[in-house]
């Protein structure tokens, strides 16, 4: 029964420690906002990367949408050919046609 008693009373603070106590969340964000934030060279390296990666996939979703626009999309840069509508499922990024696409592996 004591121990019951012991464990109630450290998982449940009286009314009155309650009452002079800040709940945890508001004490955690209080030392967030007083800590600076700090990383550490690989972290930025990191970020840094991602940004990057971002910035590039964004370019290319840009030049898709202005493709589109301009009803280029799905067509071949070298010949203007339609790209068969498989090679867009699987590579929406596709810009050439199977004649013209480089072989898997081969360096372009």
């Amino acid at each position: 029964m004591a121990y019951e008693r012991s464990v109630e009373h450290l998982t449940k603070p009286s009314p009155e420690v309650a009452l002079n106590h800040k709940p945890l969340q508001i004490v955690r964000l209080q030392r967030m906002e007083n800590e600076e934030i700090s990383l550490s060279a690989s972290d930025l390296e990191n970020l840094s990367v991602k940004v990057t990666e971002i910035e590039s996939r964004l370019a290319r979703l840009q030049t898709i949408v202005r493709k589109i626009d301009s009803d280029a999309y799905g067509k071949c840069e070298a010949c203007q050919a339609e790209i068969d509508l498989e090679v867009l499922s699987s590579n929406p990024e596709a810009s050439l046609c199977a004649a013209h696409a480089p072989e898997p592996g081969e360096i372009v």
